[in-house]
């Protein structure tokens, strides 16, 4: 479990890296900013999977924590809401983090016959800075053109969708790491003048029937 959320905080940092890059404006052209950035992206990565171990003590330390930091959070009854988007959950799901470069992540556990058989799945949500005139096809791509530069990411399709009732663009892509390959559904919604992207992660083996799961959940996530 605690490695899936890693990697989702992976997933996590390198969204942050495209919106820094989106809003470079230091004069550099877009193909050496982008070599750059993506030079420096697997760096980041490879460091991050390094600190692997520390994370996963911190992730214990927030599991531990998890009623606690319910109280203080913007989930209440069941209901997550934030200054812009509410969605519902169940009592299958489980806050694991909230306020750090995520807006908030919730895990959710299954067992297959016997608890030594546990099927992990996570979503996050996650606001994105950008400039105003960028457009939701813009930074897709950009997110696309990371990951096939970046070292163990595979990008198995990305397209035009709808979500809820939304434009949206949704990236699938696998990511190796040891000998965990994870599978990778990221969303992409822009609302207003805001940017947002749902990460929905699994271990590729349980990744069709953990998707369901999380499917459950964001049919009722919506914008205020």
């Amino acid at each position: 479990m605690k490695k899936i959320l890693c990697l989702a905080l992976s997933l996590s940092m390198m969204i942050c890296l495209a919106g820094c890059g989106n809003n470079s404006s230091n004069g550099e052209s877009s193909e050496s900013s982008q070599s750059v950035q993506n030079d420096s992206l697997n760096d980041d990565v490879s460091a991050l999977e390094e600190d692997l171990s520390g994370l996963d003590e911190e992730i214990s330390d927030i599991e531990n924590e998890t009623s606690e930091a319910e109280k203080k959070s913007g989930l209440k009854d069941n209901t997550y809401t934030s200054d812009y988007y509410t969605f519902d959950i169940n009592d299958s799901w489980e806050l694991t983090d909230e306020g750090s470069t995520l807006d908030c992540t919730f895990g959710f556990a299954d067992y297959d016959d016997s608890e030594s058989n546990e099927r992990f799945t996570a979503f996050s949500v996650q606001t994105i800075p950008q400039p105003d005139d960028t457009s939701l096809k813009e930074l897709a791509e950009q997110m696309v053109n990371m990951y096939n530069d970046t070292d163990n990411y595979n990008v198995e399709s990305n397209k035009e969708t709808k979500f809820n009732d939304n434009d949206a663009y949704e990236i699938i892509l696998a990511y190796t790491n040891s000998d965990v390959t994870v599978k990778m559904r990221q969303t992409i919604l822009k609302h207003d003048k805001s940017f947002f992207a749902i990460n929905s992660v699994a271990e590729k083996s349980v990744y069709d029937d953990m998707i369901k799961k999380i499917d459950e959940v964001l049919k009722t996530f919506k914008f205020i």
